[in-house]
Parts: structure tokens; sequence; C-alpha cells
């Protein structure tokens, strides 16, 4: 009788079992391995990157180490409190002007086609950190940002270095072409977007950010450029050395801060650009220490209607909650979506923004009922929802703090973190908090919403006659040219 258990019998059996068995082995091992890398992990996490910080001849560089593909996202941050509060408008200016102007080796046109040709993209702007989340500490910073191939990086940083250090802002023709420029871009966003302006203006009454925007890119800086202009040959060398001013003490080694989002294998060479870069400037006016301006901000409801060439009028009205009492947290995220999606409707030209440092704006289309802002706090204190529609709501705020983020957003968020003092508990808080918020809970800001509005904080903008339609509310009304 022959064994059933011979050699063939054997391998023939290894040979059908021996897959299925590797099959079975690799789902077991990738379970296993996610449950490691989730052990001890909160099942409220968040999307954490933490910032790795370096010094490269006394600047500091703040890196975020990604898979990148061989780019580099880098971004330099200048400080705005090095300018003096009469300056702050030339800094704004300046991130026109600087790029856009020749330079000791290049003509502006030759410059913009070298940093297009090396650089994948590129742009300057202003934006505002909040220490501890307060408007109180705020970190205004103007920001030049730039993506470039590993391979670019030398040639890039020397055209910043040109830009940053080399720029001839003599040229008094080139100035007041990049002026006109700008006179008429703003003219034309106030005419079509006049629900930015007004809500930009609004917030400069009562906060720093407000007062910061408004002055570097709102309401306040288009008469300001538009003032330059009136009376610009015979001011012009008051302008100038403004100019010059502003550029010494804003772009300055000591007053710089860089970071990146990059392959760690790039870090050799980007470092030893940023020490370059840094070399590059003149003598420090301050030393190796900054002195900032403390800015003063006097808020006060100025209630001011701007009388533009625009049917699309528009008026806001809001306050800092935080300034009254209240927090913002998980709550104010949740009910921030449920406004929006209720009321954030271009149809209606109604949008409302609640956020984090307490700035609450509510903007309405300018009709006979403009200045009657009861339908929110009455839609509030009557809010109802099902729990499907409650945990939509919920998933929406969660989102903004969990979705999937680029290399060059995973490094603004840290760069953020950094900034504003914020730790991973802090975030763990925040989602919890947006986690359990109730339609109870939302009923319960009714009373936040009412004392925002009670304020009586407005800014309208509209042609005169819809201007009208509010003009009890209103304390001075003033034409733009818009």
């Amino acid at each position: 009788m022959k064994n059933k258990f011979d050699c063939g019998n054997l391998t023939r059996a290894f040979k059908i079992t021996l897959p299925i068995f590797l099959f079975i082995m690799t789902v077991l091992s990738a379970a296993l391995s996610a449950q490691g890398k989730n052990a001890g992990r909160d099942k409220h996490d968040v999307n954490w990157f933490p910032v790795i910080e370096k010094r490269v001849a006394y600047v500091p560089v703040l890196l975020s180490y990604d898979n990148t593909g061989g780019e580099v996202y880098a971004k330099f941050y200048f400080d705005m409190r090095a300018l003096p509060a009469d300056l702050i408008r030339y800094g704004a200016l300046l991130s026109k002007l600087a790029g856009n102007m020749n330079t000791e080796k290049y003509s502006y046109a030759g410059l913009k086609k070298a940093m297009q040709d090396n650089s994948d993209e590129n742009g300057i702007n202003i934006t505002s950190f909040f220490k501890n989340n307060d408007d109180i500490n705020i970190i205004p910073k103007l920001v030049i940002s730039i993506n470039m191939k590993y391979e670019k990086i030398d040639t890039v940083f020397s055209l910043l270095g040109e830009i940053l250090t080399k720029t001839n802002y003599s040229d008094k023709e080139r100035i007041k072409e990049i002026l006109a420029g700008e006179e008429a871009r703003l003219e034309n966003d106030i005419k079509n977007n006049a629900a930015k302006y007004v809500a930009m203006r609004l917030a400069s009454y009562y906060g720093r950010e407000g007062f910061l925007n408004d002055l570097s890119e709102g309401i306040g800086y288009y008469k300001f450029i538009a003032g330059l202009l009136e009376n610009f040959d015979s001011r012009y060398d008051v302008i100038h050395q403004n100019i010059l001013n502003a550029a010494r003490l804003l772009f300055n080694k000591n007053n710089m801060i860089v970071s990146a989002s990059l392959d760690e294998s790039s870090l050799p060479v980007y470092l030893k650009n940023v020490e370059i870069l840094a070399n590059t400037f003149p003598y420090s006016y301050y030393g190796r220490n900054v002195s900032y301006f403390k800015w003063d901000f006097t808020p006060g409801k100025k209630n001011e209607g701007f009388s533009i060439k625009s049917q699309n009028g528009f008026i806001a009205a809001g306050y800092n909650f935080k300034k009254l009492g209240f927090l913002g947290g998980g709550r104010a995220a949740v009910l921030n979506k449920i406004l929006s999606s209720k009321f954030n409707h271009k149809n209606d030209g109604i949008k409302i923004t609640l956020s984090q440092p307490g700035k609450a704006v509510f903007v309405k289309g300018l009709d006979s009922g403009a200045a009657d802002f009861s339908a929110f706090p009455d839609f509030v204190g009557k809010f109802e929802a099902s729990p499907s529609e409650m945990k939509r709501y919920i998933e929406a705020a969660l989102e903004d703090m969990n979705r999937k983020l680029t290399p060059a957003e995973k490094r603004d968020e840290a760069v953020r973190y950094y900034f504003e003092n914020i730790t991973h508990e802090d975030l763990v808080k925040l989602q919890k908090e947006i986690s359990s918020v109730t339609a109870k809970d939302i009923r319960m800001m009714k009373p936040l919403i009412e004392e925002v509005l009670e304020q009586k904080a407005v800014c309208a903008a509209g042609s005169a006659a819809q201007l009208n339609t509010c003009r009890e509310e209103l304390k001075t009304i003033e034409e733009l040219n818009p």
C-alpha cells in the first residue's frame, strides 16, 4: 500500500498552501503594523506638524521635511513691527515695489523673467499670526513665497538677494507707474468686492488685525495710494525717503525668519544659501537685536459710509466677541459652519465670519432693510438640527483641522503653530470640543451674536441712494473715486 504522505504528495500540498499562507501572513502583518502605529493614539487626534528649528548666521530657519520630489517650498518672513506706525503703509507699498523695479544687475523686466524662468511660483503678501490666539498679541509679517526646484536654489537665492538688497528705489517714473497701477487695481476691486472692503474697514475699528489689514490692503491703503499720486511730483523727495527708510528697517537680516518644506537631502544646499543671503545684507541698523515698535491703536466706532460708483453696495456689522467676554473654541467653529451654510450665498449678498482671534463680522447687501441684522441672533436662538445634520456641521468643522495637506501647507501649519504657541494638546482639545457640540450649545450662542450686534459698529459702501437706507447708523459719508 502506497503511503499517502509520500514526498510527491507533500510537494504538491506545499505548492498549493504556500501562496495562501503568505497571503494570510501579509494581511496579519499589515494589521499588526496599523495597530502599532495607532497604539496610544487618541481617537480625537489631529494633524500635527512639528517645526524643526535651526539657526544660520543668526537667522532662525524653520524646517518641515517631506517627500517633495525635489521641490523646495520656501518662505521669508519680515516682521512689520520693525516699522513705526507712519511707515506701515510704506511697508505695504514695498510688497508691490520689491521685484518690480530695477536692481543693480537687472532691469525690472529682466528680473521678472529670471524669477519666472527659475522658480515655479513666487509672490509677496502681508499676513498675521496671533500669539496665544489673541488679537492683542498680533505678529504681522511681510512674507515672500518662492517655490523652486532643488537645482535652482542657488540661482533663486541670488535673485532674492538682488531684490532685497540691490533694488533701485530712486526710479521716480517707475514708482509713479506702480502707484497708478495700484490705484486702478484697488478702484476696480472696491467697486466689485465692496463686501470685502467694508468688512476689513469695520474690523479696523476694534482690532489690531483689522487696523493692519486696512492700512496694508483695505480702504485705508487705497486712500494712501491715491494721496501719494495726488501730489506726487511735489512730494516725491519725502515719498522716496520714506520708501528707503521702510526698506532699510524691514528688509534686515535680523528681522528675517526663513522657512521651507523640502526633502531632507536638499537641506545642505538650502542652508548654505540662507547663510549667503544673510551675509548679503549690509551691517544691521539694529545690531543683532531688533526693537519692535508698539503701534498706538485706539479702537473706536467710526461708522463710516463710503460712496462708490457701484450698485453692489454692502453694510457690515460686527465686533470682537472676546472683548465682550465670550470665548471661541469648538462651539464658535461649528456655529461658523452653520451660519455659513445658512446665509453665505451670493444670491442674497450675505456673508458671515467668526474667527478664532475673536472677530465676528456680518455683511449684508444694501437694501431697505440693510441695517436690520436681527435675523442672525433669531436664527441662532431657535436653531434645531437632527443628529445627522449636526454630524454634517461637525464634520465640516473638523475637516478644517484634518484635511489632507500639501507639503507647502504642512509647512505653513507648522510655522503657524510656532508663531502662535499652539501645542498638539491645544488641537486635540479643540477637536474634542467640536466633536461634542450639540444643537443646544448652538442656541446658547445667541447672546454672543446679540452682544456683538448691540455694539452698533457698522461700515457701509455703495451708491449714494443705497447709503441713504442706513443713513441713521452712519456718522460720516465720504465719496471715494470708485
